[in-house]
């Protein structure tokens, strides 16, 4: 007893002066062996660079009992911090103390390294709510830290430039502990580092039991990261070769008919159809949408479109292929195996990209978009990499700046082709929508950033019927447009889509413009589409709905619901019924059948859904989502009926037995079963 008494009058006294020290440590030494000193101050030591490691990981220790917090969780995140920060703190010492300059250059890389990955997943953490960045996210990072860093800064420079100074703050703190801590056991740590052997052996044990930690589900983000840098360089992304062996192929390509119209695609990145229908300042700020409202002629808007996730990597697969899989072998290839622009390509047609962001995305957790946004399916590819238009919103330029390209692009295909016309499709990927927005206040003359890039979208639609009006182009060209997914603006908080929806994300907004000269030639067209205006309506329709104007779909071939995939309808053949059943989930990211984290939304009816959010400790819920009236100049006093009882959503669901979406409900996945299982 009087012996552990010593040992913490020691510890806690180590500040007094040296004479006093000398004389209770001269006490300790009389009554202690050699080995149980050595065996103590290297325990102490070691307890130190565990506190230093656990305050070098605050900020994201902090992130992490904020939005997990359970005991598992922290219990993990512990004993990985610990090991990765020991192994951190003795592996820079040993650079350290290498005489050579670049050695010790090295030591300081390594340790500004560390904190650079720490701070990048505590802002990862923040912005998404809770979510860690996979092998993918880091990649891309990797690529693009200078625009992704400018971004950051962009959006909240006070906020970027405190968390850069706590992270280095608490980084620099704990290296003075184990700095002082090395000094007043200097003689240990020289006869240590001078058994270069047994040091190796130390870091050898410590990264044995990092890689079990972290293979355990251990929160470590700095092994983490190096592994996923490390990975990323060795291995594609999933799925990533069967899409290169089909997508790129091109069996057999025709001609196009010289009178089939052109076609238009607009894909606006994560443009939310709740903000800009629903609110009353969205509807003051975006005049050419709303003259698309009153139309009732040639434009339409879908009052109440879902989007299948939150999720980039999903949206846009389902858009491009109709399809949300159930599983990932069969399933996944559909849905990353098809894009329009190669549909349109097969036909003959020519085909043009205008791409706001940078389209070099292989290798990253966005692969699939290279070829959705460039690549063969394309004669021409417009990005900042080719125009040379400045990075204004992350890694992309300002969507009002493709105008000039389409324009410039118009004369010369004009030019070019002189009387003997072909038939083309420009596809457009506006991003002034995404983290973290732009607002061009030349153009929408507000410093507010949520009207202002509200107002920049509208003018590039508006830009785009213009600019084909000048060309003559306008009552030959059909133009689709679509948000893949909503998202939480500043005014709400945002960016955390990606792990729980609201009616902001599965809201996304949808319009098409069919000149009348087209629909009328087609009976029913016109009828089907302003009726569908007013229903349910998924962008897994846009799919078959344009590959009806590329070439109309012969009825044993129309892609249903199936084992594999949820599918869409066709806008222009079918009037949507009133009980349609519309679904979400993460399909390519994920794989339903086997995630235990995500969230599911059920969608029946124009008033709300019903959301499941399952495998997190915090917010773990399932509840009914509930859209807000369109401000609509013809009807702002509509009022909706609400399916508020989760007994009206159990009959809907009673009632899908012997319908495709029955197949949905039989997948065996862990996602479903939960879902039905809280119902």
């Amino acid at each position: 007893d009087n012996l552990d008494n010593m040992s913490i009058i020691i510890l806690l006294y180590s500040v007094l002066p040296k004479k006093v020290r000398r004389k209770l440590q001269d006490a300790l030494y009389r009554h202690t062996s050699l080995p149980q000193l050595m065996l103590r101050r290297w325990t102490k030591i070691l307890l130190a660079m565990f506190a230093a490691s656990a305050l070098m990981h605050s900020q994201g220790l902090y992130a992490l009992m904020k939005f997990d917090g359970s005991l598992s969780t922290m219990t993990g995140a512990l004993v990985g911090v610990g090991l990765e920060g020991i192994f951190l703190f003795i592996s820079t010492s040993v650079l350290l103390s290498q005489r050579h300059i670049l050695m010790r250059a090295l030591a300081f890389l390594h340790y500004i390294t560390a904190i650079i990955f720490l701070l990048s997943d505590y802002q990862f953490q923040q912005k998404t709510g809770g979510l860690q960045m996979d092998i993918w996210i880091i990649a891309d990072g990797r690529k693009r830290w200078q625009s992704t860093l400018k971004g950051e800064i962009s959006d909240n420079a006070g906020q970027v430039i405190w968390n850069i100074v706590g992270a280095f703050f608490t980084a620099g703190v704990a290296g003075l502990i184990v700095v002082v801590l090395y000094h007043r056991n200097k003689n240990q740590v020289h006869q240590m580092e001078q058994k270069q052997t047994k040091t190796k052996r130390v870091l050898f044990i410590i990264f044995v039991g990092m890689i079990g930690a972290y293979v355990a589900g251990a929160w470590m983000p700095l092994f983490h990261a190096y592994a996923s840098i490390a990975g990323s360089l060795i291995f594609s992304p999933p799925g990533w070769l069967p899409q290169i062996d089909v997508t790129l192929q091109f069996d057999h390509i025709t001609e196009a008919n010289r009178k089939s119209p052109n076609v238009i695609f607009v894909i606006h990145e994560s443009l939310s159809g709740e903000i800009m229908m629903a609110k009353e300042s969205s509807v003051k700020v975006t005049p050419f949408l709303q003259q698309m409202f009153r139309s009732k002629d040639e434009y339409f808007v879908f009052e109440n479109a879902r989007s299948v996730s939150g999720d980039t990597v999903d949206a846009m697969s389902g858009i491009h292929s109709g399809c949300i899989p159930l599983d990932h072998k069969e399933g996944r290839t559909i849905a990353l195996n098809n894009t329009i622009g190669a549909e349109f390509k097969r036909k003959g047609y020519n085909t043009v990209s205008f791409s706001s962001r940078e389209t070099d995305l292989e290798g990253t957790k966005w692969w699939m978009m290279s070829n959705i946004l460039g690549g063969v399916n394309f004669d021409q590819v417009h990005d900042p990499r080719t125009t040379k238009d400045p990075l204004v919103n992350g890694p992309a330029r300002d969507d009002v700046a493709m105008g000039k390209h389409f324009q410039k692009w118009l004369g010369e295909k004009k030019k070019r082709e002189g009387d003997v016309r072909q038939p083309f499709y420009a596809q457009f990927y506006y991003y002034n929508g995404h983290y973290p927005f732009f607002n061009n206040q030349n153009v929408s003359k507000t410093t507010d950033t949520v009207d202002g890039l509200l107002s920049t979208v509208d003018r590039s639609i508006e830009n785009i019927v213009r600019l084909l009006k000048e060309a003559g182009e306008l009552d030959n060209t059909i133009i689709i447009g679509t948000g893949d997914h909503g998202e939480n603006l500043p005014r709400r908080g945002f960016c955390k889509r990606l792990a729980e929806w609201d009616e902001e994300i599965l809201h996304p907004m949808m319009y098409m413009y069919v000149p009348r000269e087209i629909s009328k030639k087609s009976p029913g067209i016109y009828e089907n589409l302003r009726y569908n205006t007013r229903q349910l309506v998924s962008i897994l329709d846009i799919f078959p709905t344009i590959l009806h104007f590329l070439d109309g779909i012969p009825k044993e071939n129309y892609p249903v619901t199936n084992e594999h995939c949820v599918r869409g309808f066709d806008l222009l053949k079918n009037k949507i019924p009133s009980n349609r059943v519309a679904w979400s989930f993460p399909g390519v990211s994920r794989d339903i059948s086997k995630t235990t984290r995500g969230s599911m939304a059920l969608h029946s009816g124009t008033s709300s859904s019903l959301m499941n959010r399952f495998g997190w400790n915090r917010r773990n819920f399932l509840s009914i989502v509930e859209y807000a009236t369109i401000i609509h100049p013809t009807r702002n006093n509509e009022s909706k009926v609400y399916l508020r009882d989760f007994n009206d959503w159990n009959s809907i669901i009673e009632n899908m037995a012997g319908t495709s979406d029955e197949e949905v409900l039989n997948n065996s996945s862990h996602c479903i079963t939960s879902f039905l299982n809280k119902l």
